[in-house]
């Protein structure tokens, strides 16, 4: 007796960013009605047709299909149909994005000073300095006669956390916009052209400048005769205004913490919170982040770090790693201990600590989901790392994101436990 051929699934992505700010679930069964597949979906949410004579499942959220059937042709025929219908949405005449804030202009790209420079270079490479220092440290005053490795390895841990502590109040000289102080709202004005060529460019500086001295609210009438006035040739105008300050209180409400919010001018797509003190702590937001993101969106990367400052993630790593330092000091110094034994510890210890370091990010996920919903959080990875989502099909790419430590885990990983808190 035969059993029922057992159900294949696959999980695929969209590419939400070259998509609409809002789409949506709703928006995804139209594409589906559009490509004559008759979709019917479930009280459960779960969306279902006939495709090639079988039946296939689905399940949307944030940009993240399952889909599940027992002809593995089928499934392939249909995420082939989906993928390059999507992709070609992400056409070739460009969009260019103008960002202004409570009159002023913001520069998506701008020219940065040396010590910005250096800080948006090398904010991904602290751990490895961090690490650094407090090896390089110890020597230095020992072979100087300062201390010994013990008291050298105190001095090197409490020099950190001073650093860390005040790095909030260092980095806030710098030219991130904060709010509500200096801003709180920021308009996005997205045209799209016709080509895009060098005296377009002089044009569009043009037309921001003028519209960055605008003391009413922005709409896409007044703007369309701005660039009808200077002579730009264009498809499309929208303006979306995103209140930065009504966000922030949101998701502090819905978190139960408070903290300051800085805009940073940086073409680069990321969030991160400085600081071991959550009253000296803030949350960084990049204008790369910003122009790709819904609000909604905007407000769950908010949670997800204010999680992290509400829990105190920050200090409570610090603080183990920085107990684990003086014991092993004290180890090394006290006792002869072969040089291969260190090497092995080392690579065990930074295994164990990338773990540590999972285990964190998986809460703040959690966290922000419960606080700001799952599918908001997910649309928000899916677009932040879509390319790292497209490699995650390939076997080395997967073997790596298990074997190499890391600060955070994949992208793929955090997509599937957020999914699952469901």
């Amino acid at each position: 007796m035969s059993g029922h051929p057992k159900k294949k699934c696959s999980l695929f992505f969209l590419p939400l960013v070259c998509l609409s700010p809002g789409f949506s679930k709703s928006d995804f069964l139209a594409k589906l009605q559009g490509f004559g597949f008759s979709p019917s979906e479930s009280n459960g949410g779960v969306i279902s047709f006939t495709l090639e004579g079988f039946d296939i499942t689905l399940e949307y959220t944030g940009g993240v299909i399952r889909a599940c059937s027992e002809s593995e042709k089928a499934l392939k025929i249909f995420r082939k149909t989906i993928l390059d219908h999507f992709l070609l949405e992400c056409r070739d005449n460009p969009e260019v994005i103008l960002v202004l804030s409570d009159g002023k202009q913001i520069e998506a790209y701008p020219e940065m000073g040396l010590g910005s420079w250096f800080f948006q270079a090398t904010q991904n490479l602290v751990p490895v300095f961090l690490i650094i220092a407090s090896v390089a440290l110890p020597i230095l005053f020992s072979l100087y006669g300062i201390a010994t490795p013990l008291l050298a390895s105190l001095v090197t841990i409490m020099a950190l956390l001073v650093f860390l502590s005040i790095l909030p109040l260092v980095y806030r000289g710098s030219s991130c916009i904060r709010v509500p102080r200096d801003s709180k709202t920021l308009f996005l004005v997205r045209v799209q052209l016709n080509g895009l060529s060098s005296e377009d460019v002089t044009l569009l500086a043009i037309v921001k400048h003028i519209l960055s001295r605008e003391r009413r609210v922005l709409d896409e009438e007044r703007i369309k005769r701005l660039l009808d006035d200077i002579g730009l040739s264009y498809e499309r105008v929208t303006v979306e205004e995103i209140s930065l300050a009504d966000i922030l209180q949101s998701a502090c409400k819905k978190v139960g913490v408070k903290a300051d919010l800085c805009i940073v001018p940086s073409s680069r797509r990321n969030a991160y919170a400085l600081g071991l003190i959550p009253k000296l702590a803030r949350i960084y937001l990049t204008v790369g982040l910003l122009l790709d993101l819904s609000q909604r969106e905007v407000e769950a990367v908010l949670a997800h770090e204010l999680a992290h400052l509400k829990n105190r993630h920050i200090l409570k790593v610090f603080s183990l790693l920085s107990l684990e330092y003086i014991v092993r000091t004290y180890l090394i110094t006290s006792f002869y201990v072969l040089f291969p034994v260190i090497a092995v510890y080392l690579l065990a210890y930074m295994y164990v600590v990338s773990r540590l370091l999972w285990r964190i990010e998986f809460a703040a996920d959690r966290e922000a989901a419960q606080a700001s919903g799952a599918e908001n959080l997910v649309s928000a990875l899916v677009k932040l790392e879509y390319p790292a989502l497209l490699r995650s099909e390939k076997p080395l790419e997967r073997l790596k994101s298990r074997c190499i430590p890391s600060s955070h885990p994949h992208p793929l990983n955090r997509i599937l436990y957020v999914l699952s808190l469901k």
